[in-house]
């Protein structure tokens, strides 16, 4: 039987767990900071009505800094 670090039975369990095992390694990092990027992005979109290349240049630098803050958090821990 396999542990996990979350119970996964329950739907937030399961999305804990998910998110866990993408923290895990580098490349999940990459895909949960770029994935929070696009979040924010489209919410700006949306409330200011930003023209799309707008927010690409806005995207960038927000994935750098996701990422570096992600970095820094986990050597925190």
């Amino acid at each position: 039987m396999v542990k996990y670090k979350y119970d996964i039975d329950t739907f937030m369990g399961f999305i804990k767990q998910l998110l866990y095992e993408l923290k895990q390694n580098i490349w999940g990092k990459w895909i949960i900071s770029v994935g929070i990027v696009f979040i924010i992005g489209n919410i700006l979109i949306k409330t200011f009505e930003i023209s799309r290349t707008l927010d690409l240049l806005f995207n960038i630098p927000l994935i750098i800094l996701l990422y570096s803050l992600i970095i820094n958090i986990n050597i925190l821990k």
